[in-house]
């Protein structure tokens, strides 16, 4: 990781964070869904 700035590395991460927060809603979406199918193979 040193080999990217700070300014860089903040530069992606506040990338991923717009990514997850605009994409929240199919995110938990798809997770209930896996822990549904998770919870049948029991």
């Amino acid at each position: 990781m040193k080999l990217l700035t700070t300014d860089k590395k903040n530069n992606v991460l506040d990338s991923m964070m717009r990514l997850l927060d605009e994409n929240r809603e199919g995110i938990i979406k798809a997770n209930k869904k896996d822990l549904e199918l998770f919870q049948k193979e029991d």
